[in-house]
């Protein structure tokens, strides 16, 4: 049987690639990683991963869930590569809650940030340092 993807990926220009969170749930959160380790995977040595993640269309997916995911991906993946994510976001009191979240897991080789403009994050995905 199969499953109507939750989360939807495409490669800008630039080697941008974008993952837009169709349905905030746990399978968008699986499917998200999934895709992250191929592209890991897939860098060529010394190429950074530049990952716009648009939360817009649903919001926030479930906390526990993202915590967990999150958690194990970063426990597995001690190598990881230099990347930028850059998180499109509406207006939302619990945004600050997700980059805890993501402050917590102390990934030294990724700088994010959030945006709520497309455009002023895709510059900064672009952007050299």
């Amino acid at each position: 049987m199969h499953t109507e993807s939750h989360c939807k990926h495409e490669v800008l220009a630039g080697n941008i690639h974008v993952f837009v969170i169709e349905k905030a749930s746990a399978q968008a959160v699986n499917e998200f990683l999934d895709s992250v380790v191929d592209l890991y995977d897939s860098l060529p040595p010394g190429e950074p991963a530049r990952v716009l993640v648009d939360l817009r269309p649903d919001g926030l997916p479930p906390v526990n869930a993202a915590m967990r995911a999150g958690r194990r991906f970063a426990r597995e993946r001690d190598n990881q590569p230099e990347a930028r994510f850059a998180y499109l976001h509406d207006s939302n009191p619990l945004i600050s809650m997700a980059q805890t979240f993501l402050d917590i897991l102390r990934i030294k080789t990724v700088k994010r940030r959030f945006f709520e403009n497309y455009d002023e994050a895709i510059a900064w995905l672009r952007a050299d340092s």
